[in-house]
């Protein structure tokens, strides 16, 4: 017998041709679900071209393609990282390629050794990888699958229960079903109705494969439903935010042009006495991460401004800045913090930033590679040497006649499910995020950072009230909206304009099923998907061999 000769050189060029294309086409697409564009239709076949090159490649180069696939999706994805450093780009999306191959193997392994449909292994696997995204090498919980669909409030109701990884199992799961329809449509295409009718026996006929996903999303949108019928809310505090629209440029002159500093707390003091004038006046003032130049705690002139606002006003004040502790044996301690002034204007409470940005507020590679500061130092302009916090804040505000509890957090920590989960243990009704993200210009990296927030607000039945020094400033109920009159807009615009936003916190007296049981939904598909592995690594004849 003749050995089989492998294909002619032009076919297999053609073939890699047609392969890459289709793994471009399937990360771009994915990447183009997200904000900017935010096409969150593409997002429920994004992942069937990748699939489709699964089928007919073998295992070393679906490994190759699940990592190149992930390459092109993140840079696409995150490209607005580029306002701050390039490099930083490339070194993240170099390391999130390879999550992407823990979610494609296990999808590879068990359609070519397990024989099952991508329709029954693509959610499980997708919801296992972004799960270990999000605390593996510190976490980067940024542009899951169903963060797309952060604008269909019913439909995402269900991460309540399951978080954010529901609404990912379901893109997923729909992705691995078009995927399967393909593959069925063009084997009845190649093999004839004959031949396809014998392999139907083996396969999910097409309805089955329809079945699946159009049931769990019609569940997904009737438990949301039943969800949003359920809402008693009560009105909560009445809370201001400010965003003064401060520059980084204008944040760094404070080494060389003082007066520059004194300009940012003007335009806070001034915008936060406009903001106290509304009637009703508001019961919390809130600036955001850093608003506050310096140090706080080293600094009596701001900190006596500070005092003299909120005595002179009747309000509590919750302000961005950094803290730094003396410590023992000539030691600091420096912080990003948020510090809590009631109406007397006394210092009751600080909170100090937990999950620090790896490179951006300190260098987790410092310890291995010391040179690495000079780096960081020539590439940013400062040297990242914050302290984390040690526990979560948690402020008390009495308003209306009712006191309410709030958590806080700062910034990139809204990003992460169990962290903001963990915050919400002690009751609270309702959390405030004070965030900068000046550093990302005018990209869409603000538009990714709100949908993520709409998901922590239903995870925990809170409401989320957002305060960004350029922006998306606003307060998210419970169910993830956004009413017009909770968002800042100055000309129609959300995003680096200065202005001041006045709003009551709608207070959800529920407690999730998610703020009980975590991540158990994400964890069960990774087990899941971990066990497939090893069911797929044993021999085919001892699997079926008769007990």
């Amino acid at each position: 017998m003749t050995p089989k000769e492998p294909p002619a050189r032009p076919a297999r060029f053609a073939r890699f041709l047609s392969q890459a294309g289709l793994v471009a086409l399937s990360a771009l697409a994915g990447a183009a679900a997200f904000p900017p564009l935010e096409w969150s239709a593409l997002a429920w076949i994004s992942l069937a071209p990748l699939f489709l090159v699964f089928e007919r490649t073998s295992s070393r180069w679906g490994f190759l393609w699940a990592y190149v696939h992930g390459v092109i999706f993140y840079t696409a994805g995150l490209w607005w990282f580029t306002e701050v450093s390039g490099l930083g780009l490339a070194v993240t999306v170099f390391h999130l390629g390879f999550f992407q191959v823990t979610a494609g193997l296990p999808v590879f392994v068990a359609r070519k050794r397990l024989r099952l449909p991508y329709v029954a292994v693509a959610g499980a696997a997708w919801v296992g990888m972004e799960y270990l995204r999000s605390f593996v090498l510190t976490g980067f919980a940024w542009l899951y699958l169903g963060h797309t669909q952060w604008r269909s409030i019913e439909m995402i109701q269900i991460s309540d229960a399951t978080g954010a990884y529901g609404v990912s199992f379901l893109v997923a799961t729909a992705g691995g079903a078009a995927a399967d329809l393909v593959i069925q449509w063009r084997s009845r295409s190649e093999r004839g109705e004959e031949s396809a009718s014998t392999v139907s026996k083996r396969r999910w006929h097409p309805w089955v494969t329809v079945a699946v996903p159009l049931f769990l999303v019609v569940a997904a949108n009737q438990y949301g439903a039943w969800r949003i019928g359920q809402e008693d809310f009560r009105i909560g505090p009445r809370v201001a935010i400010v965003q003064g629209n401060i520059s980084q440029a204008l944040k760094k002159k404070k080494e060389v042009a003082q007066p520059s500093i004194s300009e940012v707390m003007e335009i806070h003091l001034a915008l936060s006495i406009e903001a106290c004038c509304s009637d009703p006046p508001p019961d919390l003032l809130v600036w955001p991460e850093t608003m506050v130049p310096g140090y706080l705690d080293s600094d009596p002139v701001f900190f006596s401004q500070l005092q003299d606002l909120a005595r002179t006003r009747g309000v509590r004040l919750l302000v961005g800045s950094n803290s730094y502790e003396p410590l023992p044996g000539g030691e600091y301690r420096k912080g990003n913090s948020c510090f809590y002034f009631d109406e007397e204007g006394r210092l009751i409470g600080r909170y100090d930033k937990i999950h620090l940005v790896p490179v951006g507020e300190y260098n987790p590679y410092a310890a291995f590679f010391p040179r690495t500061n000079e780096v960081i130092f020539g590439t940013a302009g400062f040297l990242p040497d914050l302290s984390p916090g040690e526990a979560p804040y948690v402020g008390k505000l009495t308003a209306r006649g009712e006191t309410s509890r709030f958590g806080v957090l700062v910034c990139y920590e809204e990003i992460f499910p169990a962290l903001v989960r963990s915050f919400c243990e002690d009751d609270v009704d309702f959390l405030v995020l004070a965030t900068n993200d000046a550093w990302w210009g005018d990209s869409f990296e603000y538009e990714q950072f709100l949908a993520i927030g709409v998901f922590r607000a239903i995870e925990n039945r809170v409401s989320l009230v957002r305060a960004g020094n350029t922006g998306i400033s606003c307060v998210i109920d419970p169910a993830g909206r956004i009413p017009d009159e909770a968002i800042l807009r100055v000309d129609g615009q959300w995003k680096n304009v200065r202005g001041h936003l006045v709003a009551d916190v709608p207070i959800d007296g529920r407690r999730s099923p998610y703020s009980i049981v975590g991540d158990l939904f994400a964890r069960v598909c990774l087990g899941g998907t971990g066990f497939a592995l090893v069911l797929a690594c044993i021999p085919r004849s001892r699997r079926s061999r008769p007990t």
